[in-house]
């Protein structure tokens, strides 16, 4: 068996190398993004104007074991655990921050990792943002 992108083709047919090659081409130009678009492409970054922010508590009885400590954040506003609304899985809450809220928490992001734990009403709290695209509603 010869698997796509894998040098050689012993064993092949001729015509089996020639849909190899017309397969690999046709990948090849799936991935290159300039091949279906004209002209230049300008990269820029993407310029949000909602975030959507999910938050869990972190479990006070749980000990980490890696030799890395997260950092520690305070949440600029409100408290996470009424904050927003619950949402599956279980135990987590979302809140969709925009305007002058928006921008005090795009000033701390810079500050924060993967790992950040996020400190709120006496609790810290793992937190996950994904900014809102266009079409979805605040």
């Amino acid at each position: 068996m010869h698997a796509l992108g894998m040098d050689g083709g012993a064993g092949l047919s001729a015509e089996q190398q020639r849909a190899r090659a017309d397969v690999a081409g046709y990948l090849a130009r799936l991935t290159d993004l300039t091949a279906f678009e004209p002209n230049p492409l300008i990269w820029e970054p993407y310029s949000y104007a909602a975030l959507a922010v999910y938050s869990i508590p972190v479990d006070p009885g749980s000990t980490d074991t890696t030799e890395v400590q997260p950092n520690r954040v305070a949440w600029p506003w409100g408290d996470l655990a009424t904050l927003g609304e619950a949402v599956a899985p279980e135990g987590y809450r979302r809140v969709v921050v925009t305007g002058e809220e928006l921008k005090a928490l795009q000033a701390l992001l810079p500050r924060a990792t993967q790992i950040t734990q996020w400190e709120s009403g006496g609790r810290e709290y793992r937190v996950l943002f994904r900014p809102l695209l266009p079409d979805e509603a605040a």
